[in-house]
This record gives structure tokens, C-alpha cells and sequence, in this order.
């Protein structure tokens, strides 16, 4: 091999081997740095105050159905989506309440405007689509007889629905007074050839206490 050669190749490994030591440098360089900018940042962070926002409102629930437990430290508060329907009638009979009303609605409150008791039928669960649409779901509405004068208001079963009460009046309301109605979903079944209600709604009728 010629001088030339060799003097050609020790130059190229010295130039090598200074590229690897530069490069190694720079990558510690960098790494220490790094750390020392994390270690500064975070003891600033620690350092500075933090303002009290207060209270926040974080707005809806992200939504979805919730499958565990859930702790709420602090008040809760719910309704319906449009909080208390106020309607009326001024022919016999009475009302009919849809599916879409016991979703929006969270409490009824019912006028009649005829010398005669009427009633508020629950609608049918066969039109339950997404209200209780599961067995052991359960909801309750507030139902309010408006009237001022002597009429009765009775809260009456749609198809599917066993009404429940601890008395045998529960279901009707005096005039200015109140009563709660909770329905749970049933599993749909048949008892010796005969149907299964699917839902049971439970009337608790509540009296003026002052």
C-alpha cells in the first residue's frame, strides 16, 4: 500500500472517530438540558400562585350510559329537559299523555276548566321506545291538580301498566294537591297464558301539610 493510501484512510477514520465524540457530546448536551429545564419548570410551577376560580360549570355530561358508581360530593340537582308542562281541558274526559311528553316533562300540572272530575291517562308502554327502554329502569314525575275549585284529578293506566298505590285512592287528586308517580320497566313475560304487564308506576297522592 502507498504512503498515500494510508495517510488517505487515517484520515478518514481520525475524521470518524471526531464525528462519533461531537456527536456524543451534543446528545448529552442536550439531555442535560433538557432536565434542567424540566427541574426549573417544575419549581416555578410550584412557586406561582394559583387564582381561585370558584365554582365552575363544566355544562353537560359528556353523555353515554354510566355503568359504576358514581359519588357526587356536593348538591345534585335533576329535571326534565323542559322542566313542568302546564296544560288544561275544557271537555269531558281528560288528557292522554305521549311518550315524548313523560321524556320532556318532569312534572304535569293539569286545569280543568269544567264543573267535572277528569283524568291523565300514562301513555301505553307499547310507544315506550326510549323512555325505560330497559327492565329495572325506573323515573318519577310530580303530577299537580291546578284546579281551585272541588274537581278530582285521576291519573289513569295506558296499556302494559300496573298502577300501584299504598290506598285505593292514590291515583286520585285532590283539587290543588299533589302526587308522585315512579314507573319501573318489568321483563315482559307470560304467567299461565296470560300477559305480563311491563311496567308498574306506583301513586303516592300528598297532601297540603301547612
Amino acid at each position: 500500500m502507498k504512503k498515500t493510501d494510508k495517510r488517505l484512510y487515517a484520515g478518514i477514520g481520525i475524521a470518524l472517530a471526531f464525528a462519533l465524540v461531537f456527536a456524543f457530546s451534543a446528545s448529552a448536551e442536550f439531555s442535560i438540558m433538557d432536565r434542567l429545564l424540566q427541574i426549573a419548570g417544575q419549581t416555578w410551577g410550584n412557586k406561582l400562585p394559583v387564582p381561585d376560580m370558584g365554582d365552575i360549570t363544566l355544562g353537560a355530561f359528556p353523555g353515554g350510559d354510566i355503568y359504576n358508581d358514581v359519588s357526587i360530593h356536593g348538591s345534585f340537582q335533576s329535571g326534565a329537559n323542559l322542566g313542568c308542562l302546564a296544560t288544561s281541558t275544557s271537555g269531558a274526559g281528560g288528557v292522554i299523555l305521549t311518550e315524548q311528553q313523560m321524556l320532556d316533562y318532569s312534572c304535569f300540572e293539569m286545569t280543568s276548566h269544567v264543573a267535572q272530575a277528569y283524568t291523565m291517562t300514562l301513555p301505553a308502554t307499547s310507544t315506550w321506545i326510549s323512555l325505560l327502554g330497559d327492565p329495572g329502569d325506573k323515573r318519577e314525575w310530580m303530577f299537580h291538580n291546578a284546579t281551585s275549585s272541588t274537581m278530582a284529578l285521576t291519573i289513569v293506566a295506558g296499556a302494559g301498566i300496573d298502577l300501584v298505590s299504598v290506598t285505593t285512592d292514590d291515583d286520585i287528586i285532590d283539587a290543588t294537591e299533589y302526587a308522585l308517580v315512579t314507573c319501573t320497566r318489568l321483563v315482559a313475560t307470560s304467567t299461565a297464558g296470560t300477559a305480563h304487564n311491563d311496567a308498574v308506576c306506583v301513586t303516592r297522592e300528598l297532601v297540603h301539610s301547612d
